[in-house]
């Protein structure tokens, strides 16, 4: 409805029809300033027409496009997409693909290095401009970015010029803020050890007091490895040392020396590695975001570096995912995808990894955490829905052995860990590496060691169904002789797990028989398969026999025992995973 009563909106609306607007940059500020003002029919009419023209623009569509998306505000575009986009369904395709064009123009490799190189022009006018079209280009600026910051290093202070482009640079960098914090550190995971003294200096641009130690750890493998190229091993001593200095201005007492020395560097790495490695480890993630981002460069990077599956290539999960970059050192460029939480963590994690494993070290903390996360990226790397993962037996032995090759003591420590962590797809894949590994051994492999069998032992009360049965099963085929500590548990988890037939399981509990044979026939509709059952005990002896339960219905009215305590009973399932109960 058009908002007639209102004498400022009449203006704006006759001011904006008085004018013939043929041209795509005006049909579309009049979409966007009739829509402010609800002159819903005006708007709608200015979009349909630039839906035609750009219809008729051939080959000269995405430059058109391109000029829209420089020239207009983006939250003008929101607020468009969302006002009118309702009314008059062009509105969202014109959106997205001025969006697209715009982004695309603004990350062409060619305009960002003849921007880069404007930056040490002596025309202040000349940089000026430069300088917004890099900060339009926001995080895709920063391979250019990176390559004048190295300039700049490799040049000294000779050249007036080259500073100037690089102060520049660095202010760009600096304006990112923690938004390139990410990627640059992406980056240095990446093997473009040419490259890296660049990215440590662009990291020195986003550095603040308060946020030091948020990078420091990552910084100590380029300055202590030996083969480090030169350059990049300069650079992250003397941003190491600048860190320290700041921190000791700023607190008045410096966290330790830095550089530190080989033994402190490890535990520094091992105990960010710890900490990434838990709950808490988990990256925030975005549960509005419904749209994937699929940037194909991002996707193959993370592919191989992080190995990320399905979800992490794109594709939406309902508990949200996260925004990541990876650095394509083929394409010389970063690209941008949105990861399940537990992908973005391997990705930080996985870099820690490896400066561990660069380091060379054989303390039996930083070894484990280490092979951890290496059987996570493995997990992650597969496309099989099944949990765990079936891998190959011999990635999957690769992924938990250390250096010094397996170790059934380390594997089961791994083990404990991943149980303890809540990473449960690697605990129960952790079990199935150990019997895997003894396998391999022999036509007559000896019984597991007490130690991993312990291990295995505890595994059996970890409140997941997978990793019950994981560790159940190699207990079956390599603890050896039974009895054995544990040994009735065994095969009580293997009893229920035998009792799965694939086919989804509810379990209906109700004292009235018509409204219970009712809800049955309701149920059966869904594809399940109903257990009908009168009492509260009943429910929950019926939920515990059977593993393919997914789903448990308890009448309010419930009784022997009450609906509440049937509940609860039911939520400390002693075998399987425990099923939601309505």
């Amino acid at each position: 409805m058009e908002r007639s009563a209102d004498p400022l909106a009449a203006a704006v609306v006759e001011s904006l029809a008085s004018q013939p607007r043929s041209t795509p940059a005006a049909l579309l500020e009049t979409a966007i300033r009739a829509t402010d003002v609800e002159a819903y029919e005006l708007a709608a009419d200015s979009v349909t027409r630039l839906a035609d023209l750009l219809e008729k623009a051939g080959d000269d569509r995405r430059q058109i496009l391109a000029d829209l998306g420089d020239a207009t505000d983006p939250a003008e575009l929101r607020r468009l997409e969302r006002d009118l986009g309702p009314r008059q369904p062009d509105v969202a395709p014109i959106v997205r693909a001025i969006r697209e064009a715009a982004a695309l123009r603004r990350r062409e490799p060619a305009r960002m290095a003849e921007a880069a190189a404007a930056l040490a022009s002596d025309s202040a006018a000349a940089r000026a401009d430069a300088a917004t079209r890099l900060a339009l280009a926001g995080v895709d600026a920063l391979p250019v970015l990176v390559d004048v910051l190295q300039a700049a290093q490799a040049a000294g202070a000779a050249n007036p010029a080259t500073r100037r482009a690089a102060a520049i640079a660095r202010g760009l960098v600096r304006e990112l803020g923690m938004g390139a914090r990410q990627p640059l550190l992406a980056w240095l995971a990446s093997d473009d050890l040419a490259r890296w003294p660049g990215v440590i200096e662009a990291l020195a641009a986003t550095d603040t007091v308060d946020r030091d130690v948020d990078f420091a750890e990552y910084l100590l493998a380029p300055a202590l490895v030996a083969d480090t190229p030169a350059a990049a091993r300069e650079a992250a001593l003397r941003l190491l040392r600048q860190i320290e200095g700041r921190c000791r201005t700023a607190s008045g007492d410096a966290p330790g020396a830095l550089p530190p020395d080989m033994a402190t560097a490890v535990a520094m790495l091992t105990q960010r590695l710890d900490c990434v490695l838990t709950a808490a480890g988990l990256p925030s993630a975005d549960r509005l975001l419904v749209e994937p981002v699929t940037d194909p460069a991002a996707v193959v990077v993370v592919g191989a570096a992080l190995a990320a599956g399905s979800q992490a290539a794109g594709s939406p999960s309902s508990a949200g995912t996260v925004e990541r970059y990876a650095f394509d050192p083929q394409a010389r460029r970063i690209g941008h995808v949105n990861l399940t939480p537990r992908a973005a963590r391997a990705q930080g994690a996985l870099h820690l990894a490896r400066d561990l494993t660069v380091l060379g070290t054989d303390d039996a903390a930083a070894v484990r955490l280490v092979l951890l996360t290496r059987l996570e990226a493995a997990l992650l790397q597969s496309a099989d829905a099944r949990t765990p993962p079936r891998l190959p037996t011999d990635r999957l032995v690769a992924a938990v052995t250390g250096p010094g090759g397996f170790d059934f003591a380390a594997a089961a420590d791994v083990l404990d860990m991943a149980a303890a962590r809540g990473m449960l797809p690697a605990a129960a894949a952790a079990a199935w590496a150990i019997e895997a590994a003894r396998a391999a051994t022999g036509p007559n492999p000896e019984p597991l060691p007490p130690r991993a069998r312990a291990a295995l032992v505890r595994a059996l009360e970890v409140p997941d169904a997978a990793v019950r049965f994981e560790a159940a099963r190699t207990l079956a085929l390599a603890a050896g002789d039974v009895p054995f500590p544990g040994s009735t548990r065994v095969v009580e988890v293997l009893l229920h797990a035998a009792t799965a037939t694939g086919e989804d399981v509810a379990v209906l509990a109700h004292h009235d028989a018509a409204v219970r044979e009712q809800l049955a026939t309701d149920l059966s509709r869904f594809g399940y398969r109903v257990e009908k059952v009168a009492t509260g005990r009943e429910a929950i002896l019926a939920t515990r026999a059977l593993a393919d339960t997914v789903l448990v219905l308890v009448g309010a009215r419930s009784v022997r025992p009450t609906p509440l305590e049937t509940v609860q009973l039911i939520q400390r399932q002693p075998l399987g995973d425990v099923p939601p109960v309505l």
